[in-house]
């Protein structure tokens, strides 16, 4: 074996690669830890035998559910007498420092990639000492080699592999702890106010991802804000809304006129009690925790990126994205490349931040051309969408089809097609809409309509 030219190639590592990890857990020590735990992180998938040992302090006081953050860990180091063997305070605060220089969004990209740069560095040292065994083992049968060789790569294969089969046993632990969280606090789902739609579906459901499909001017913003009036104002849920088209002004706008039942936009003059009603929602929405972003040319990265600093702030119950085709996508592929991969990336979003996220996405113009209700595969620019999507709701004017009129009238009946629904029942339903206040309602409080 060549000696020399060991020494010149060495190991692979990347050492402000693993910073960057570190950096990323103990800024954000929770939600570091459990993207880590997920992405089967150890210490040993670290180069530098200080960082092993910080990942595994980190990890060791994640699994006792004890938060720590850079005082603990400066003084746990301290009492352990590791402290000055990795450089001190300063090294620590170089690694602090890290989460200045490196945009957090692609945490799972640098996951991966000290991930690789582990299973190569394995694959080295493994042919390494094969080669060594193999020179001397000239007079020896080869079958003892060969199997240990076979071993030695199918534990590297196993590694890379990430290990995802779990016994049933542990999947079923999840579930029963998902019952009876169920059972006390309805925790894993969200109630969306309208009980036709939760009596079909149960609600929406963490790591979901919900699609909201319609063609222009159906309604698809307003019914996602009639949710989030709901959520907000009678379950004190917390709720990110992404407004790539309306600004946030028009939208909280339609929210009190919705949550007070006032046309603001006919109404010059108030009287006393429209004042008064007005003010007490808008107090009302002023004091809830409803965050709304209106910037118009986001990336899914950018949206990733938001949704993890306020989830990590305050876990979040609800994320909402209007709407999906304004999202800006990668250069140098087709469209339909861009939303399948901003449709696997949202869905990502939603395991990722265990949150279920709702995306309003526009249907083709086929079902118009044909005259004939919308279906699932009039999700526009990409079969994707239905592909990731758990539970997509169509809506559309009921019984407009093929009908020429468009006179808007106060009240006026919408459809609500549950086209897919991965954890139960399709079905249809029938929902008042309010066009004056932009407000969608239960049908059966308008029986006499």
């Amino acid at each position: 074996m060549n000696k020399n030219n060991k020494n010149r190639r060495g190991l692979v590592f990347d050492i402000k690669a693993e910073l960057t990890v570190l950096s990323f857990c103990i800024n954000n020590f929770k939600e570091g830890l459990r993207i880590c735990t997920e992405n089967k992180i150890h210490p040993k998938i670290f180069f530098k035998v200080s960082h092993q040992t910080i990942f595994k302090l980190l990890l060791h006081f994640y699994n006792k559910k004890i938060c720590l953050d850079i005082t603990i860990l400066t003084h746990e180091l301290n009492s352990r007498g590791m402290l000055d063997l990795m450089g001190g305070e300063p090294y620590l605060q170089t690694i602090i420092k890290v989460s200045q220089e490196f945009n957090f969004s692609n945490i799972k990209w640098y996951l991966t990639y000290i991930k690789k740069l582990f299973v190569l560095r394995t694959l080295i040292k493994v042919s390494e000492r094969t080669i060594d065994i193999a020179y001397s083992s000239l007079e020896k049968p080869l079958d003892g080699l060969i199997l240990s060789l076979k071993k030695k790569l199918n534990e590297i294969g196993d590694f890379n592999g990430f290990n995802t089969v779990e016994h049933c046993s542990t999947v079923l632990k999840k579930i029963i702890t998902g019952f009876n969280n169920g059972s006390l606090d309805n925790s894993n789902t969200l109630k969306s106010g309208f009980s036709d739609l939760d009596s079909i579906t149960g609600g929406f459901s963490r790591k979901d991802m919900i699609i909201i499909a319609a063609r222009p001017s159906i309604g698809k913003t307003s019914l996602a804000l009639n949710i989030v009036e709901y959520l907000i104002n009678l379950e004190k849920k917390k709720i990110l809304f992404f407004s790539l088209e309306m600004s946030s002004e028009h939208l909280l706008h339609r929210l009190i006129c919705s949550s007070s039942s006032i046309n603001i936009n006919l109404n010059s003059f108030y009287t006393k009690k429209q004042f008064k009603r007005l003010n007490f929602f808008i107090k009302k929405i002023k004091n809830s925790f409803f965050w709304v972003d209106d910037f118009n040319n986001l990336t899914i990265e950018d949206i990733r990126s938001k949704s993890r600093k306020l989830n990590k702030e305050g876990s979040l119950d609800l994320i909402i994205i209007d709407y999906l085709q304004l999202i800006r996508g990668s250069v140098n592929v087709s469209r339909e490349q861009q939303v399948s991969e901003i449709s696997r990336s949202i869905k990502g979003m939603a395991k990722e931040l265990n949150v279920p996220v709702v995306v309003l996405s526009q249907l083709n113009r086929e079902s118009e051309k044909e005259g004939r209700k919308p279906k699932l595969s009039d999700l526009r620019e990409s079969g994707s969408i239905e592909q990731d999507s758990d539970l997509v709701l169509i809506l559309n004017n009921k019984d407009s089809y093929g009908s020429k009129s468009k006179s808007p009238t106060p009240l006026v009946l919408k459809e609500l097609v549950i086209a897919k629904n991965r954890n139960g029942p399709t079905g249809k339903l029938t929902l008042v809409f309010n066009n004056s206040l932009t407000k969608f309602e239960n049908y059966y409080e308008y029986k006499t309509y």
